[in-house]
């Protein structure tokens, strides 16, 4: 390469990475609102229902352990195959 020529970009380089931890930031507090809202209306749901404390209680906490455990295995296992387009998934 001559002297003066810059180099070609990566192929997927990050060009604006203060937006890039933004984004990864909103991404992150809807996940975490997303978790919390069966938390918040538990109460609601739990009188229109008619579901017991253990119910509930099953709900929240051993459903959604159940639910990332069992389907986050086969996705990883999906994203590290070697044929996977990762920025699609």
């Amino acid at each position: 390469m001559n002297e003066g020529q810059k180099a070609p970009p990566a192929k997927h380089q990050v060009t604006n990475p203060k937006l890039l931890l933004w984004v990864l930031m909103i991404v992150y507090v809807l996940n975490f609102l997303d978790r919390q809202i069966v938390n918040i209306l538990a109460e609601p749901i739990s009188r229109d229902l008619g579901l017991s404390d253990t119910q509930i209680g099953l709900l929240t906490g051993l459903a959604f352990a159940l639910f990332y455990t069992l389907l986050g295995i086969p996705i990883a296992r999906y994203a590290d195959n070697s044929g996977t387009n990762r920025v699609g998934l």
